[in-house]
This record gives C-alpha cells, sequence and structure tokens, in this order.
C-alpha cells in the first residue's frame, strides 16, 4: 500500500437479540471490534480495537417482569 491514509470499508451483521452495552458498579456488557493488518512487506503489524454502543429494541409490552403496579 502506497504510504497516507487509508479507508476500507466493511460490514458485519450483529446477532438480533443481543444485550444493550451497559456499565454497572459490579458488572457490565461492553463491544469491542478488532482490526488488524498483516503483510510481509511491512515492518510491523498493525492493529487497533474500538468499543462500539449497542442499543437493542426491547418491547416491554411482551416482558412480565418489566410490569409497573400502580397503587
Amino acid at each position: 500500500m502506497p504510504m497516507g491514509k487509508h479507508k476500507i470499508p466493511f460490514s458485519f451483521a450483529l446477532p438480533a437479540q443481543i444485550p444493550s452495552s451497559f456499565e454497572g458498579n459490579i458488572s457490565y456488557v461492553r463491544y469491542d471490534i478488532k482490526a488488524s493488518l498483516k503483510g510481509g512487506f511491512m515492518k510491523q503489524d498493525y492493529k487497533d480495537i474500538r468499543g462500539l454502543q449497542v442499543n437493542s429494541v426491547v418491547d416491554l409490552n411482551h416482558n412480565l417482569s418489566a410490569a409497573v403496579l400502580n397503587n
């Protein structure tokens, strides 16, 4: 590859029912994506890891444990 900035487009479909990202006091759900560029012509391999935010849609009408009782 010639010297300079390069963008390599890609796509990846996430599974339909994965939980949303979450950060709590004693637990978390995190998602990272890792990219690496390897080649015999380069002096070193290049790696990068980035976090991503997942926001899943949840229909609370179908979740009985999410029901709120009004007194």
